[in-house]
């Protein structure tokens, strides 16, 4: 877990540091949100501290960098998730297929 979280961090980092590089990290972060967030976490559960980061780093990035990043989070199971969570310039986020599975 802390290798994968520092790498997450580190890529948090490049992605500040260079803003072209921001919409190729932003397409690593949201896949590996994808493919670890396939299943709702068990009842009680929260999601594991590695994908609410990668979510958490996705979430906080400059947007005027994004050029043609969209965030696609199809498929990702993501507790009390809704698509009003996302602000208004938040346009292209794709939430099909997932979104909250209580």
């Amino acid at each position: 877990m802390d290798v994968r979280l520092g790498g997450i961090y580190g890529l948090q980092r490049i992605m500040k540091d260079s803003p072209r590089d921001q919409p190729t990290i932003g397409n690593i972060l949201a896949a590996y949100v994808r493919t670890n967030a396939s299943k709702p976490p068990a009842k009680g559960q929260v999601l594991p501290a590695d994908v609410d980061a990668a979510f958490m780093v996705l979430g906080t990035r400059d947007r005027k960098h994004d050029g043609d990043f969209r965030l696609d989070l199809r498929e990702a199971r993501l507790p009390r998730l809704q698509a009003a969570d996302f602000p208004e310039d938040e346009s292209g986020v794709d939430l099909s297929g997932g979104m909250a599975q209580n």
